[in-house]
């Protein structure tokens, strides 16, 4: 507009002076007027300035189309307005933030035309204000691949299929603007997905493939892998082996894993320095592993111990259990024992809660994981527990469950809620009455005489068993048994039997015992060596007779 000031001052000038002429023909001065308007209007209206702005309006829609800007385009050598058959693979991008619009206008104002995109006068409007549009001078862009049989596109549209694997192929005279080459095909039953765009430099876009045989690892157990933006495979078990894949030396190799609350992602390693057969190891950092899952879940199971062992919370609970005591899953835990050792009618005279084992470990969020585990709880009771029936014993109780862990700036902490069930799975009742035999005495023992072989076997049930090997073959082997109620040990090493039923003939070496035997028969045992002895009488103060000495087979 700054070109006209001078014209439109003069024309001022002169419809003031016609305004200030008495005989003026009003017709005449309202026509000037008119004029003086118009030519504000176009001097605004068409200037670089105002054709800029109306151009950048355009461009700011999301989803910009080229028949939206068709009209202030033009082809840099021709002055041409650019047809839309033309433009059919062109893409522009929308410049929709206030930055870039600013920073594209003050590139298009001090372009010249050495540059791709500056402003031009491509004639007249009313053969007096210049008509200012965009030139673009034409573009020539050459793509090449090593792949045959695999179709070619430009901004999502096909141009070509590969027949070679030394393929070129070049789209000229493309107005200047976004352009992505790509592939899309298959080659030995993988698919390629390899895209390139222009850089606004390099006029050969290089699509061509290498094929990479190697193995990912990662601590994402389940997470997928990608080759650049492309979903490639999800891991199993935290690995994945890449075999003669398609790849673009261009990418990123990396794993990443998708939550509902977010994406974490792991180390990235470049695809061009990676070899073939490599193994990469590409982990997340402030993953929890099993060795640091095992690690919380001992810390967490202690806490329950000192409460089993001293009936009150541990001091520092509150770094394992997020909110302390009044964490949801330290509170059902805790009552369930407070049940068990303290309220039950029965209750018992210890509690040791083993080591938990880690049965699975899931994370589940981008800072929290699902937890499984098992654990035993063995109570124990003595006999002064039960003073009726005098039992006593082990009760295993095997639990299971699953529990939330959130990470925390410090650490990770078992969250306050997010918690299954802790379930009984499975019990070994091993609570009962003393065995009438002493474990010390159960056994095979065996001693000779005379050359013959005799061996008394005792069984944790009560059962007495004597059998007596002949040396004399005309001789006819012996077996005697005895069935005890106890074998009450009445002095260090001394027992006595309490004769149930049988032949008391198991006792002793004797093979036949008279019906009115009166005598009170047991066994001393001294170290690896076991001797029968027996009472003449029902008295057992004084000291036994001794008989047989056996070893223990």
């Amino acid at each position: 507009m700054e070109n006209y000031k001078p014209y439109l001052l003069s024309l001022k000038k002169s419809v003031l002076k016609l305004l200030q002429q008495k005989k003026i023909a009003y017709p005449l001065a309202g026509f000037g007027i008119l004029l003086l308007l118009f030519c504000l209007w176009g001097g605004y209206f068409f200037s670089k300035s105002s054709v800029l702005d109306r151009y950048l309006t355009a461009r700011s829609q999301s989803n910009v189309k080229f028949e939206d800007i068709k009209e202030y385009l033009v082809w840099d050598d021709t002055n041409q307005v650019i047809a839309s058959d033309e433009a059919s693979y062109t893409k522009f991008s929308p410049v929709t933030s206030k930055s870039k619009q600013e920073e594209l206008r003050i590139k298009l104002l001090t372009a010249t035309p050495k540059d791709n995109m500056y402003l031009k006068s491509v004639g007249r409007r009313f053969g007096i204000f210049p008509d200012y549009r965009i030139a673009l001078k034409p573009l020539s862009l050459t793509v090449k691949t090593n792949l045959s049989g695999v179709d070619i596109l430009l901004n999502q549209k096909k141009i070509a299929t590969s027949d070679s694997d030394n393929y070129t192929y070049t789209v000229d005279h493309l107005p200047t603007a976004d352009y992505t080459f790509s592939l899309d095909g298959q080659h030995n039953g993988k698919a390629v997905e390899l895209s390139k765009a222009y850089n606004g430099k390099d006029k050969t876009i290089d699509l061509s493939v290498s094929f990479k045989n190697f193995t990912v690892r990662s601590n994402l157990k389940d997470g997928d892998l990608y080759f650049g933006k492309k979903r490639i495979a999800s891991l199993s078990n935290g690995e994945y082996q890449v075999s003669d894949y398609p790849a673009d030396e261009s990418v990123s190799v990396y794993v990443r894993k998708t939550f509902s609350d977010g994406k974490l992602s792991s180390s990235k390693e470049a695809m061009k320095n990676v070899t073939d057969g490599a193994v990469l190891q590409l982990d997340a950092e402030g993953v929890l592993d099993e060795a640091g899952a095992n690690q919380l879940l001992q810390a967490a199971f202690s806490k329950f111990s000192t409460f089993a062992t001293s009936g009150q919370d541990a001091s520092d609970l509150a770094a394992t259990f997020e909110d302390g005591s009044s964490n949801g899953f330290y509170l059902a835990l805790k009552e369930s024992i407070k049940q068990k050792t303290q309220l039950d009618s029965r209750k018992p005279s210890s509690l040791t809660i083993s080591a938990p084992s880690l049965t699975s470990l899931n994370q589940v969020g981008l800072k929290t994981y699902q937890l499984g585990y098992s654990v035993s709880y063995t109570y124990y009771y003595d006999e002064s527990t039960d003073k009726d029936k005098k039992t006593s014993g082990n009760l295993i109780q095997t639990y299971s469950g699953q529990l939330q862990l959130k990470r925390t700036d410090s650490g990770f902490q078992i969250a306050k809620s997010g918690h299954q069930e802790h379930q009984l799975i499975a019990e070994d009742n091993q609570v009962k009455r003393p065995d009438p035999i002493p474990e010390e005495l159960v056994g095979t023992w065996e001693t000779k005489k005379d050359g013959d072989t005799i061996t008394i076997s005792l069984t944790s049930d009560g059962t007495v068993t004597k059998k007596i090997d002949y040396k004399d073959e005309k001789k006819e082997d012996s077996t005697k048994t005895a069935k005890v109620s106890q074998a009450e040990e009445l002095s260090d090493g001394l027992y006595r039997y309490h004769f149930e039923s049988g032949d008391k003939a198991a006792f002793t070496v004797l093979d036949d015992i008279g019906a009115n035997d009166a005598y009170v028969y047991g066994l001393r045992l001294n170290g690896s060596t076991l001797t029968t002895v027996y009472w003449k009488s029902g008295n057992t103060d004084g000291s036994p007779e001794t008989g047989l000495s056996l070893t223990k087979k």
